[in-house]
């Protein structure tokens, strides 16, 4: 094949010099000939396949829901899996951690998982948090496992405002489950309308813990059991929680009078708790 002068690969194009370059960064001349420089290949390819990785989102999912989190530490979807549906509130767009440093709240700018750790940055605080993630059947574990810079005030390592309005109609439900003391959540279970949770430095940072359960509002339930069964460091209760409803006695009622229960009101009062 003839090139003509202007063609960009002749010996004179910039195209030429570029591959003179990078042969020379990569290869090593021998006897005439070049040979790979093994070394800088691995080294290279290493860092490129860093990079990649670095660009992925992680994901964290289970039977029914998946979570979805952008490489830069936004929240990026909470789908229902059983019809795609995204339950994730975007306005305004979120982070999915946060720390306080100094009164100041600085949101996560990067989370990377590998071998079931998912490591978060904090920009500029040079602040580090690694969370063990373990799946089990029907929820998604979550623990603080190690900090790195400064110290924060508070972790919020769970961050999900949903478009869910937290009511038993609804079809898919979610829940973040404290698991032990040193864990804040602070919406009641079952139904929340946002998954939060939160470890402050007064009570220790690390081991904090918290259970992501989500899916169709019938298996919420079931599965905070497991939950409460496999928790070590939680008191089980098995007549109140989500065992509460399957206690006969936890289908009464009370009944209050404050100060207007008196010999002349009395019949009236008992009236009206036959009739209840």
């Amino acid at each position: 094949m003839t090139m003509s002068p202007g063609d960009s690969r002749s010996k004179t194009s910039p195209f030429r010099r570029d591959c003179a370059r990078l042969r020379g960064m990569l290869c090593v001349r021998r006897r005439g000939r070049y040979t790979c420089a093994g070394p800088i290949i691995r080294a290279v390819m290493t860092s490129v396949a860093w990079l990649a990785m670095a660009q992925e989102p992680v994901v964290l999912e289970q039977a029914g829901f998946r979570y979805v989190i952008a490489a830069s530490g936004m929240n990026s979807r909470f789908l229902d899996r059983a019809n795609g549906r995204d339950y994730l509130s975007t306005n305004p767009p979120s982070p999915c951690a946060w720390v306080r440093l100094e009164g100041r709240e600085h949101p996560a700018t990067s989370a990377s998982l590998s071998d079931n750790r998912l490591t978060l940055r904090f920009g500029e605080t040079l602040v580090e948090a690694v969370l063990g993630v373990e799946g089990r059947p029907g929820f998604t574990r979550l623990t603080v496992l190690s900090l790195r810079g400064k110290e924060p005030e508070v972790l919020r390592f769970l961050n999900v405002p949903l478009t869910l309005k937290g009511t038993p109609d609804e079809p898919f439900g979610a829940c973040a489950l404290s698991l032990n003391l040193a864990t804040r959540v602070d919406q009641l279970p079952v139904l929340q309308t946002e998954l939060r949770a939160s470890a402050h430095r007064k009570f220790g940072l690390i081991g904090a813990q918290v259970a992501l359960v989500a899916g169709p509002v019938s298996s919420l339930l079931p599965t905070l059991k497991q939950v409460l069964r496999e928790a070590k460091e939680m008191p089980r209760c098995q007549v109140a929680g989500p065992w509460a409803d399957e206690v006969p006695f936890n289908h009464g009622s009370y009944l209050f009078n404050f100060c207007t229960l008196t010999e002349a009101t009395v019949e009236d009062w008992s009236a009206m708790a036959r009739n209840l």
